[in-house]
């Protein structure tokens, strides 16, 4: 048998390094699972210890990485607080056992803050990423998720693909609900920011489902909760090579198991959003006639990709 799902928190004895807190309270908890990136983890960590305008939980978790890679990333952590200081709260944890897809629903357990994002340890964040997020928080109080584009970078770190940069006034969309049912939505889990609070009502949990096809879940939920946006601005560069993070953690079926495993994982998320469907008919958060749109369009989409 695999670990249990039901795993401690990530702040239990010998688990964690507490190795900075902050004078201020956290506003959002950016969580970093990392795992055999020795050669872009500085990179990465940089990125998020340079989040400005916010004061942020910052947890960096190592699934058993057989390189440097924990080491290097505590010693960049190290020379940041001596060299520059942070209003940041880090926290770090070192795993003995690979835990795979447990790997983020352990990270979103232990989040104290009620926004939440993923920085993954082979990626790069703009510095204004948090803060942007936290302004449509801020501005909506039924805001549940926040998506913001990315570039995609090369092993060198160089731009493969061109995007307008439009920080300052970048378009901010809001995403229909139907949107979480196309087939090769870019909405990927690296790329949404959520209010946990806001999702709580969904009180059924699918662990291997915390990281394969979270992308769609947790955005079907947050839909049907509240309102979702699509900030237009490259927030993020996403680092595209032969063993990126996303790639280990998160679609390692779909490779290794060819069409069975793609078709195994759209089963399942399908089948957890029609159970999420019912359970929002149940709260009220939709009526029967949404009910029975929404389904309809679930059952087709269901049929065209499986």
């Amino acid at each position: 048998m695999g670990p249990s799902t039901k795993l401690n928190p990530i702040t239990t004895k010998n688990s964690v390094s507490i190795l900075h807190s902050g004078k201020f309270s956290p506003q959002i908890s950016i969580l970093m699972p990392v795992r055999n990136c020795e050669n872009f983890i500085v990179d990465a960590i940089e990125s998020v210890l340079g989040q400005a305008g916010v004061v942020a939980e910052i947890i960096i978790s190592d699934d058993a990485s057989t390189d440097l890679t924990y080491q290097i990333a505590l010693e960049t952590v190290q020379r940041w607080i001596q060299q520059k200081g942070s209003v940041h709260t880090i926290l770090m944890r070192r795993g003995e056992h690979r835990l795979r897809r447990l790997h983020f629903q352990l990270l979103n357990e232990a989040a104290n803050c009620d926004v939440v994002f993923e920085a993954h340890g082979d990626d790069i964040q703009h510095p204004l990423r948090a803060r942007r997020i936290l302004d449509i928080f801020e501005r909506d109080p039924d805001a549940c998720l926040v998506y913001v584009d990315r570039y995609l970078i090369n092993e060198l770190g160089q731009c493969v693909e061109k995007k307008l940069e439009n920080f300052s006034s970048a378009e901010i969309i809001p995403i229909p609900i139907n949107y979480f049912f196309i087939e090769d939505t870019e909405l990927i889990g690296a790329a949404m920011a959520r209010k946990s609070s806001k999702l709580a009502c969904f009180t059924t949990a699918i662990a291997d489902l915390s990281a394969v096809g979270h992308d769609r879940i947790y955005g079907f939920r947050g839909a049907l909760s509240g309102n979702c946006y699509f900030i237009k601005a490259p927030l993020y560069s996403r680092r595209i090579h032969a063993n990126n993070l996303h790639q280990q953690n998160y679609h390692e079926p779909r490779e290794s198991n060819g069409d069975f495993g793609r078709n195994l994982i759209r089963i399942s998320f399908f089948t957890a959003m029609q159970s999420d469907l019912e359970m929002a008919l149940e709260m009220h958060l939709v009526n029967q006639d949404q009910f029975i749109e929404l389904n309809n369009v679930d059952s087709n989409t269901k049929c065209n990709t499986v």
